[in-house]
């Protein structure tokens, strides 16, 4: 599976590993836009997960209109700001890197898809996809700890983004799958309470009821 970066009608694919984005020629996806530093951002692609990291820069990055602080998950369908240029996170069933992004002004609209009937709507689902990938990948295996942090860390991320009635109810047991397949990878109270608090907040964004956690 791989992933690219939409941009100006473009898609930027990405390699695994840390993928630098700005000004610099050195960087590996160059933005020209007047708010770009040198060195901006940084989107490392792993085994498991896709992590976008400010790099110093003078105007900071956001992912979905929100300052990141330190490393930060990002899923499809975010949006990564790069000072004032958007790039949206998508998956790519075929990914090259390119080196440039695609000349032309600077425009803080683009980054998603210019015809917004294509736009996939559905970014419930995609995240979804994503995290079933992760819950039964190699890192579930090797490090069941480790891996039920950064599914908890993506599933608040995409609470967040949804509102009432937003999930259906398929989704909605996909997601309760999700969290009591993590819930038994961690011993910590608290990551116990964490997953109680979620089936909660599940029931709240969907659209029928979903079954209940023995």
């Amino acid at each position: 599976m791989g992933y690219s970066l939409k941009y100006g009608g473009a898609s930027l694919g990405l390699h695994n590993g840390e993928t630098t984005i700005g000004r610099s020629t050195d960087s590996d996806i160059v933005l020209n836009g007047p708010h770009v530093s040198r060195r901006h951002t940084a989107i490392h692609v792993g085994s498991d997960l896709v992590t976008a990291r400010d790099l110093g820069s003078r105007n900071g990055t956001t992912v979905n209109g929100v300052p990141i602080v330190g490393t930060t998950t990002i899923l499809p369908g975010d949006i990564v700001g790069v000072g004032s240029e958007m790039l949206e996170l998508a998956l790519a069933t075929s990914a090259r890197g390119f080196p440039t992004a695609p000349p032309g002004p600077s425009d803080p609209t683009r980054g998603t898809c210019e015809d917004e009937e294509a736009r996939d709507t559905h970014v419930g689902l995609t995240n979804l996809d994503v995290l079933e990938l992760i819950v039964i990948g190699p890192t579930a295996t090797e490090r069941p700890s480790g891996a039920a942090h950064m599914v908890r860390s993506a599933v608040d991320a995409m609470l967040g983004r949804l509102r009432n009635n937003q999930l259906d109810d398929i989704d909605a047991s996909r997601l309760y799958a999700i969290v009591n397949t993590i819930s038994e990878w961690s011993e910590s109270s608290e990551f116990k309470a964490w997953a109680s608090g979620v089936r909660d907040r599940i029931k709240k964004v969907t659209s029928t009821p979903s079954p209940r956690s023995d």
